[in-house]
């Protein structure tokens, strides 16, 4: 999955600009669904030694490990941080809220239509292609840093996509930041 992929790359790259050392430990594999992070998070609570904070690779993963890790009675954030990426309608009404990171799904299916029209209209411009859309960080309660109150968002990151043609960023207007 090339998102996974692309994902994973981005958690190693956050680790090593930290000064953190990747530890293959802490990586564990799902396939983006709630049953996957349930199961990940209780392989992560039977290791010896714990990370004090988690990057699931998508929201839904991150809402099953909230389970694992609630079944297990640990607490977030105080024992250990949580966080998640698509920034999904629920993600905000979890207890403790989800803190994500946000990428308009609006904006990508603009993009993937565009680039649609556009390879169908010139055959001859098939291939792949190479485009960075905005992303931005959504901190929410489980992270710890969240005040419980509205959530705050920090300054949009990038994130590539494969097969999609440039084109103008677009709010979300069902968004509520």
């Amino acid at each position: 999955n090339a998102d996974a992929d692309e994902r994973l790359r981005g958690y190693r790259a956050a680790l090593h600009g930290a000064g953190i050392a990747v530890e293959k430990r802490y990586e564990l594999p799902g396939d983006f669904t709630e049953a996957s992070g349930y199961q990940a998070g209780q392989k992560m609570l039977r290791l010896k030694t714990r990370p004090t904070a988690v990057f699931a690779a998508n929201d839904y993963m991150a809402i099953g490990l909230l389970g694992a890790l609630r079944d297990a009675a640990v607490r977030v954030p105080h024992d250990m941080a949580v966080a998640g990426f698509d920034d999904i309608a629920i993600a905000q009404y979890l207890s403790p809220a989800l803190t994500t990171v946000h990428v308009d799904s609006y904006d990508l299916g603009e993009r993937a239509f565009r680039s649609l029209m556009a390879q169908i209209g010139n055959p001859s411009r098939r291939g792949p292609m190479h485009e960075v859309v905005p992303a931005t960080l959504v901190v929410r309660e489980s992270c710890g840093a969240g005040n419980g109150t509205s959530p705050r968002t920090h300054a949009p990151r990038t994130r590539s996509i494969a097969k999609r043609p440039p084109g103008r960023a677009r709010a979300n207007p069902r968004s509520k930041r």
